[in-house]
């Protein structure tokens, strides 16, 4: 029997809206990484943006990839990754967080690009596995993925529907899955 662990890796404060965002989870990596080492799993941590701009997450990303004691993919959460608009739902750490499959298409694959080279940049490597935040995948996502040489998505969530969960204001919520 095979598993996959994967980790979402991100900001402390989520859910605090309009205040700066804080990594300080990431001190605990090291002690988790640990344990996996210990019985031979290769985790994959899947970092948002505010995770790639860290100092300190990045030496230690970087050394996992480099080392390849972990695998780094992107973790999308549309409200922290740039660019942003000025409309709610759009803007940084806006307090509606929207799905990606509420973003508009060029906005998403601006996101989704970006994403990805600050992973490159973090990590030292291009990430082929992904997961959006909240779960918002629908077609337009799939399509952004395969524009940036994504392999792996786990974003769906199977006989979970994420409509009653809003994102944008006036928007459907999330994907019925």
């Amino acid at each position: 029997m095979y598993f996959i662990i994967t980790i979402d890796t991100e900001g402390d404060n989520q859910w605090d809206h309009g205040r700066n965002l804080t990594v300080e989870n990431i001190k605990y990596i090291p002690r988790f990484q640990g344990l996996c080492e210990k019985y031979g799993i290769s985790p994959t941590y899947l970092v948002t943006s505010e995770v790639c701009l860290d100092k300190y997450s990045k030496e230690l990303f970087s050394r996992y990839v480099r080392n390849d004691a972990a695998e780094v993919g992107a973790h999308l959460h549309s409200w922290t990754t740039p660019p942003f608009m000025e409309q709610d739902g759009f803007r940084e750490n806006d307090s509606n967080h929207a799905f990606a499959s509420e973003l508009p298409y060029n906005l998403l694959k601006q996101k989704i690009s970006n994403l990805t080279n600050q992973i490159t940049a973090c990590c030292g490597k291009r990430p082929t596995s992904f997961r959006s935040g909240r779960y918002g995948f629908n077609k337009e996502v799939a399509e952004a993925l395969l524009e940036n040489s994504y392999l792996v998505d786990s974003s769906v969530t199977p006989f979970v529907s994420w409509t009653s969960h809003k994102g944008v204001p006036g928007g459907k919520g999330g994907p019925d899955f």
